[in-house]
């Protein structure tokens, strides 16, 4: 059964590979495609989301595409509360997709990313210390003790979330801990796999 998904797979991509690519719909599918194929499922997931906020642009021709089609869709972004970083994280992904139609099929082709009007990240001032133990003192007092060990986890060593989820008792001994896996999201439900980088494999004092 596993095969056949997969020969599935292999089939319906070939046959949107022969798709021209002229429209930036078709563009963004093949795109899709190969993220969905190399990527993590969470990364693919959130292409998608950028992409279903091109939805105005996406039957335009790529080739005809430039930086004011871009710039009113970032305005359009500002306007509906998006928060700055957010935001940014959406341009670094369409600049991906549009730099893969440049390398792939136009060389001559200019990114219309690469000159936006944007909104300059808010630097914050803040105490690091008494931060965290607001943030202790508020998980303690409103959730389970449970929760607030997991959040005393994630302040205490910097990991990220489904590495905490990743962690059995095994690999918490002698003050350290052994991040190898994590809980992540994959189309087929909850799994433990593989961590985001090679640089995420390591031993983390307690």
């Amino acid at each position: 059964e596993e095969v056949l998904k997969k020969n599935d797979w292999i089939n319906s991509t070939v046959k949107l590979l022969d798709i021209p690519v002229n429209t930036l719909e078709n563009l963004c599918n093949e795109f899709l495609e190969r993220v969905k194929l190399y990527r993590e499922y969470k990364t693919y997931v959130n292409y998608l989301t950028v992409v279903n906020h091109m939805k105005d642009i996406l039957p335009l021709e790529v080739a005809t595409i430039n930086s004011k089609h871009i710039q009113k869709l970032v305005d359009s972004l500002y306007l509906k509360g998006f928060k700055t970083s957010t935001i940014a994280c959406y341009v670094t992904r369409i600049r991906s997709i549009f730099e893969y139609y440049r390398k792939t099929y136009n060389k001559d082709y200019t990114n219309p990313t690469l000159s936006l009007l944007m909104h300059k990240k808010e630097r914050k001032e803040f105490t690091l210390i008494e931060d965290i133990q607001n943030i202790l003192v508020w998980t303690k007092n409103n959730f389970s003790y449970e929760e607030y060990l997991i959040v005393k986890v994630a302040l205490s060593t910097g990991l990220r979330k489904s590495e905490i989820f990743g962690l059995s008792i095994e690999d918490i001994k002698q003050g350290q801990i052994k991040v190898h896996q994590q809980l992540k999201r994959s189309e087929y439900g909850l799994v433990y796999g593989s961590l985001k980088t090679s640089n995420s494999y390591r031993i983390v004092p307690i």
